[in-house]
């Protein structure tokens, strides 16, 4: 289970929790051939579409047995094991046991809910496709991202923030919501959401990109994506060059629309979720 502002992990083993050594990815890597699955959690109690983690775990272990690639030793414990584990009941309860336990440790160990980023002049080269050549192109921003650092902001030559490297980029500015356009950024999923409950909330969006160079004047900022959902800023770093603000650090305190909207948000996906704490 990752957070969405850093790679802190926890690992579930014989039924109990502890704070993983490396991150997902490395795990993942270093780890045994297995199944596996990512998922969402919302308010450290509930599973985002946890049914449909349940069915692709049962289905990858059943077309990974298939596939014939391993050594059995013990035929009989193979057979057993596998009747529990492409068995959807079973998995479901196996799921949602350890899944408490590390939701229950992540908890109180890692719990998050505002973000630190910084900015630096970068832009995507088609930033309407998902395309595995920006994992490239902003490796170097990853590597000099600091751990205490949740997201990088793309500025333009002239201060307009597009998007962040896995994000999108709203802010609050004299009541209105500011966010670029569609065709300038990668149209997210929870992006999409933001703007149809700002509809339910009366609140206005501008599609325009919001320039750096006012950031001291906004009430307040959120990025968005499938990991963060809606996450608030509470500070935020320029990289840029002097003109644009560089080496300023501004802080934002709670702001009402900002709240709201995160709220709203969260209870449209938790509409789709599945309780597994309480």
């Amino acid at each position: 289970m990752a957070t969405a502002h850093s790679l802190t992990a926890v690992v579930v083993k014989d039924g109990v929790a502890s704070m993983s050594p490396v991150s997902p990815q490395a795990f993942l890597e270093t780890a045994p051939k297995g199944a596996y699955t990512v998922g969402r959690t919302v308010d450290y109690e509930t599973v985002f579409e946890f049914e449909m983690h349940v069915q692709r775990m049962v289905t990858s272990i059943s077309l990974m047995d298939k596939d014939g690639k391993h050594n059995i030793q013990n035929r009989n414990w193979h057979v057993q094991a596998m009747e529990k584990a492409t068995d959807s009941t079973f998995m479901r309860n196996y799921m949602k046991k350890d899944m408490k336990q590390a939701i229950q440790h992540f908890s109180a160990n890692s719990a998050k809910k505002v973000a630190e980023v910084q900015c630096a002049i970068k832009s995507r080269t088609n930033p309407n496709a998902k395309d595995s050549a920006w994992v490239r192109e902003r490796k170097a921003l990853d590597d000099n991202k600091p751990d205490d650092v949740d997201e990088i902001l793309l500025l333009s030559s002239t201060g307009e923030i597009s998007e962040g490297m896995s994000s999108n980029f709203f802010c609050m500015h004299k009541g209105e919501l500011f966010t670029a356009d569609g065709e300038d950024v990668l149209r997210g999923t929870v992006r999409a959401l933001v703007l149809q409950v700002c509809q339910g909330l009366g609140i206005t969006v501008r599609y325009k990109s919001p320039n750096i160079t006012e950031a001291s004047d906004w009430s307040g900022c959120f990025v968005t994506s499938t990991s963060r959902l809606v996450l608030p800023i509470d500070t935020l770093t320029c990289l840029a060059e002097k003109q644009l603000g560089g080496g300023k650090v501004i802080e934002f305190g709670a702001c009402p629309q900002v709240d709201s909207i995160r709220r709203e948000v969260k209870a449209h996906i938790r509409e789709s979720c599945v309780q597994i704490l309480g």
